[in-house]
């Protein structure tokens, strides 16, 4: 349903949203908040849900209320965290991913690949990931 991938310096995330058909290929699954960037993983509607919250400032009172969904947050330190249906996001090594394509992509950038090329790995193997691959840059200046 999705690969979103983080290599210590780029995020990259396929564009496929699916049910039982696929419903779009350019669906922008990673966005800015601020300084942040932030990747969702999982139910349309709790992704839909994030993106509002995201773009009502991420107010810390009214957090989106989600249901099987991973979201990625990647600081401009490098740090990043993730949160796993609502729970509070727990910090996590880098490389790594979120999404069905999780494991393909986990394997290409522990090979020495960007995240560029993991998520096209994962979109080659994960018969659930696909479409149009979006990209930003931490900026580690900030």
């Amino acid at each position: 349903m999705t690969c979103i991938a983080f290599d210590g310096k780029t995020v990259a995330a396929d564009g496929r949203m699916a049910d039982d058909a696929i419903l779009s290929s350019r669906y922008k699954k990673i966005f800015r908040a601020g300084e942040l960037i932030i990747g969702v993983a999982g139910d349309v509607a709790s992704l839909e849900r994030v993106r509002a919250w995201v773009g009502a400032g991420c107010p810390q009172e009214a957090p989106p209320k989600v249901k099987d969904c991973s979201i990625l947050f990647v600081h401009p330190n490098a740090r990043v965290f993730v949160s796993e249906d609502g729970a509070p996001p727990m910090e996590l090594d880098s490389p790594t991913a979120i999404g069905s394509g999780r494991n393909f992509a986990l394997a290409a950038m522990d090979l020495g690949f960007d995240a560029l090329t993991a998520v096209r790995s994962a979109i080659k193997r994960d018969p659930l990931c696909g479409g149009q691959i979006r990209t930003l840059k931490i900026n580690a200046s900030a």
